[in-house]
């Protein structure tokens, strides 16, 4: 689970910088009935989040394997945001693996 925390945020930082030209991103990390709650904010450009699907050969795999490695473990990824709004990332992990 540790592995998977570093690498969703190492993502969601990623592409706050390749992405969103935001000035400021915030990260926070919860826990509350043994789920961690990791929240990736910024301040940037934004995006309509339906026009994420499977990766093409220009890319997009940054977000969808976040996705496919959550779902494979119980978790869920969840993206809120529209252009010039900036972008809310949460991603909801169980504490331990089954």
């Amino acid at each position: 689970v540790k592995t998977i925390l570093y690498q969703l945020i190492r993502e969601l930082l990623n592409n706050v910088v390749k992405h969103s030209q935001a000035q400021n991103a915030h990260v926070l990390l919860d826990m509350e009935n043994g789920y961690f709650q990791v929240k990736v904010t910024d301040d940037g450009v934004g995006f309509d989040p339906r026009t994420l699907g499977a990766p093409t050969i220009e890319g997009g795999f940054g977000l969808y394997s976040i996705r496919e490695r959550l779902i494979a473990i119980d978790g869920s990824l969840r993206i809120e945001s529209a252009p010039g709004t900036g972008t809310i990332v949460t991603a909801i992990l169980p504490e331990a693996l089954d």
